[in-house]
């Protein structure tokens, strides 16, 4: 039987592993295709937004992918830089760039650059993987991981001087997520490395006072702040006649504690254990989500949530929920993973929030980033 800290790490390492493994064949496509506005932000306002993405040549995890950058529609595209993944601040000027000299997991650092290209205004050594921009472009958070077993550091990072700030200790969650007004941060602690832990807490911290509420305490995980409410997973026991044992499903809470709704209801299989959070319109009426279960395809499955009447129904199979358009229009993530595809055989795509057909936005691609 695995242990909580194991199966945390299996779920990590799948979605390392869908952009750190390499293709056996990789063509880059776009090389020459015309280059983005000098200015990002006329190119983001011209387009809808702007969209990057991490390409991996032949050699895999031994060495850093290309990260490409284009217009949210996927023309345009060209090199930004090398590293291994990207994320584009949403009024599209910058991009975030996780890099290393030896491996994803070896003195990490996070390079900030102009979206229109030139070298890194910024190199700050930060062992981050994922990391998340606020709103209002100006700052990033994420969960430094620092050793196996040992206390985490949640991480706060101007973006214009570069200064790090180490907001609480523990174990998290990876995935955390900034106030509409970028003022607060929702985040998930645990008692310890266990994934499982029932001693789970969502918590909010105010930046500037750093004081902190706990906001929602249990099997919680995957905190994603909405307009007016965060959306959540929690986890609830399947019982002893399954080989896992929990389920997944999505609950909403306003930022104060009060109006806790959990607005699906998901049937789990012996491979779907049910959904996650992943992004909401800027609306608030739609509510983007993935799927955790047993095999690496299951993580390229796309959801919608209704957050008003509640419900949970399919977008897309092969689609790796990465980005939900502002609008609420259209969802894009990845078609491939290492495991069941093989990265060469993975595009980023574009599909309608009511589903249909898929549309490629840049081919041989992985870990797509917008704020389109």
């Amino acid at each position: 039987m695995r242990s909580g800290a194991q199966k945390e790490s299996r779920f990590a390492g799948r979605a390392l592993s869908a952009a750190l493994l390499a293709a056996s064949s990789l063509t880059l496509l776009y090389a020459s295709a015309p280059t983005l506005a000098t200015s990002a932000q006329a190119a983001s306002t011209a387009t809808g937004g702007v969209l990057t993405v991490s390409r991996f040549g032949k050699t895999g995890s031994q060495k850093p992918a290309k990260i490409v950058v284009a217009r949210a529609d996927g023309s345009g595209s060209r090199v930004l830089t090398t590293g291994w993944f990207s994320y584009v601040s949403p009024d599209g000027m910058q991009v975030a760039v996780v890099d290393s000299d030896v491996n994803w997991y070896t003195k990490l650092r996070l390079e900030l650059y102009a979206t229109s290209g030139g070298a890194p205004r910024r190199v700050i050594p930060l062992g981050c993987w994922r990391v998340y921009w606020s709103p209002d472009s100006t700052k990033l958070a994420c969960v430094e991981f620092v050793r196996e077993g040992k206390p985490q550091r949640l991480r706060l990072v101007d973006a214009e001087s570069g200064t790090k700030t180490t907001l609480a200790t523990g174990f998290f969650d990876g995935q955390v997520s900034f106030s509409p007004d970028s003022t607060s941060l929702a985040y998930v602690q645990k008692p310890t490395d266990n994934y499982f832990s029932s001693g789970s807490a969502l918590r909010v911290i105010e930046l500037a006072t750093r004081t902190v509420k706990t906001v929602r305490s249990g099997r919680v995980s995957a905190p994603v702040w909405g307009p007016t409410e965060i959306a959540f997973a929690t986890r609830s026991p399947r019982g002893r006649n399954y080989s896992y044992d929990y389920t997944f499903d999505v609950a909403l809470i306003q930022p104060d504690g009060s109006g806790f709704r959990q607005v699906t209801s998901f049937r789990p299989t012996a491979e779907l254990y049910g959904p996650y959070p992943v992004a909401w319109s800027a609306d608030g009426t739609r509510l983007l989500a993935g799927m955790r279960g047993q095999d690496a395809w299951v993580y390229r499955e796309s959801y919608a949530v209704d957050p008003t009447r509640g419900g949970v129904r399919l977008i897309a199979h092969s689609v790796s929920p990465s980005v939900l358009t502002r609008d609420g229009r259209f969802v894009i993530g990845q078609t491939g993973d290492a495991e069941s595809t093989g990265l060469h055989r993975s595009n980023v795509v574009r599909v309608p929030w009511a589903g249909g057909t898929k549309r490629i936005l840049l081919r041989q691609a992985v870990a797509p980033s917008s704020n389109g």
